[in-house]
């Protein structure tokens, strides 16, 4: 029902729904602040690209892996033979 009243009235229901999402919008402004400066610090702090994993270690592990998972197991494998 809503969906058909905001489809044949669409100016008024958009004038209506301005003010609650404006106010919204200033209401979460400080915290979708803190957000982005806290993501922005943490790219700033993390070395992109930069790994310690390297393809022989990814091989040991994958000999270490359990029987039970074969499918995981063979597309890693792939990977890294892939790789070299």
């Amino acid at each position: 029902m809503p969906k058909v009243y905001a489809t044949k009235n669409i100016v008024p229901v958009a004038l209506f729904m301005s003010l609650p999402i404006l106010l919204l919008e200033k209401i979460f402004r400080p915290v979708t602040s803190v957000l982005i400066f806290s993501t922005s610090f943490v790219k700033r702090r993390t070395i992109p690209g930069h790994n310690n994993l390297s393809m022989n270690d990814l091989s040991d592990a994958l000999e270490l892996t359990s029987d039970d998972i074969h499918e995981d197991e063979k597309i890693l494998k792939g990977l890294s033979n892939s790789a070299i």
